[in-house]
């Protein structure tokens, strides 16, 4: 049956399984600015306990990935969704309502979870149900969704001028709104049609695949030519490189250095990250994996270089116009993993996989608040400089000894 979904013309259940995962990562990309945020608006938060806010929930975001990932391998994606939209959405309405410290890292927590959770579902169920020619660029467009989601949030903070009931409230609701649209499409959307084939629930499977219409194009099969070990390693490298130095740059850095500019630096981060994202996803379509991959991590290692004479923000133009270039490059090499990701691993591993690279990244990138947060803002460019450095050495790794999943067939991928 998966084959047949491979060659589908796109229908209804692509159409609902688009806005399923697009308003996922859209959610996900509001909540991610909650903790940063909260230290601007938010007056009990002093700023001795910045740090403790802004990495703490991330934990729950690790155990989210880390638990949610096995657990959507096992019961399956749908079910998996109802987990995690459980979580964030008791966590935004605790946000919604914190007048404390104490129910607003409760919401912090809940909401982390819940969307860190769902990304190696989300992930996974994409690559099992799209159309192989179209499946790089629904994997790379579907988490721009959630750059639009921190521009959003980070764009009505400004709008509200960062007052703490207006902000927190108009922030909360947009989200629930946001979660009732997710709930209605993920309940008319298929369960991953291959995650059913391989767990031998076949008439489940037939009655999805029998609502689709067939193209009569020929799909050829991808040649794993690594190990999966390689394979993990690769994207574990990628992603620590990728993750942090995105969320160093556009989450952290107005927290421990800039606190006055931090709804602006989240704001210009993931606008340019929203308007590279869909260029991204074309070229990730249309090239190959690797060239598309190479290019990312040098354009961001090149830009970041750029930006360290202008770090200081003494000439704010040139600072976010650079800052925007480079979160561009960062989307770009965003887009690289979230395709690979899935891409690269067997059906009945593969949310786990992809939970536990994400898992790591998460350590890392809590570790390396604490790490950075008292560096110079000097320091802190080089130690981003440092990160597109390894993202770099890991995509020269896949160059040289990948292979190419463009347009490909995963169906291999289940028999090594």
């Amino acid at each position: 049956m998966s084959e047949l979904i491979e060659k589908a013309k796109i229908g209804r259940m692509h159409v609902y399984t688009f806005i399923a995962v697009s308003m996922g990562f859209f959610i996900w990309g509001m909540l991610s600015t909650f903790a940063p945020i909260s230290t601007l608006i938010s007056k009990f938060i002093p700023s001795s306990m910045y740090v403790f806010v802004l990495s703490v929930p991330l934990i729950f975001a690790l155990v989210g990935n880390l638990l949610m990932g096995f657990i959507a391998d096992r019961i399956g994606r749908k079910m998996a969704f109802i987990i995690t939209m459980l979580s964030y959405g008791v966590g935004v309405f605790l946000f919604i309502i914190s007048e404390n410290i104490s129910v607003l890292m409760a919401s912090l927590f809940l909401t982390q979870f819940g969307v860190g959770g769902e990304e190696p579902a989300l992930l996974a169920l994409l690559s099992e149900n799209m159309p192989v020619r179209y499946r790089g660029a629904i994997l790379g467009v579907m988490p721009n969704f959630a750059n639009i989601g921190a521009a959003v949030a980070s764009g009505i903070t400004i709008l509200t001028g960062g007052a703490f009931f207006p902000t927190k409230v108009a922030i909360g609701i947009t989200a629930l709104i946001a979660i009732a649209i997710l709930v209605f499409s993920r309940l008319s959307m298929p369960e991953s049609i291959r995650w059913l084939e391989v767990k031998g629930k076949d008439k489940e499977a037939r009655k999805y695949a029998a609502s689709v219409k067939i193209t009569e194009e020929k799909v050829e099969e991808v040649s794993p030519t690594t190990g999966i070990g390689f394979r993990f390693v690769f994207l574990a490298i990628i992603g620590i490189s990728q993750f942090l130095s995105f969320g160093l740059m556009a989450y952290i850095l107005g927290p421990a250095e800039f606190p006055e500019l931090t709804a602006q630096i989240l704001f210009v981060a993931n606008l340019g990250a929203s308007a590279a994202g869909f260029l991204g996803s074309y070229l990730v379509n249309r090239f190959s994996r690797k060239n598309y991959l190479l290019f990312s991590f040098l354009g961001g290692l090149i830009t970041m270089f750029l930006i360290l004479p202008y770090a200081s923000t003494e000439s704010l133009v040139m600072f976010y116009t650079l800052l925007f270039l480079n979160m561009a490059f960062s989307e770009f090499a965003w887009i690289s993993r979230t395709v690979l990701e899935p891409e690269l691993f067997p059906t009945g591993l593969r949310a786990g996989l992809i939970g536990l690279i994400r898992t790591i990244t998460y350590g890392t990138y809590i570790a390396s608040i604490y790490l950075t947060f008292s560096f110079s803002v000097s320091q802190y460019i080089y130690y981003n400089i440092g990160l597109w450095a390894l993202g770099l050495m890991g995509a020269l790794m896949w160059y040289l000894k990948g292979f190419e999943t463009n347009r490909k067939s995963l169906k291999s991928l289940d028999l090594k």
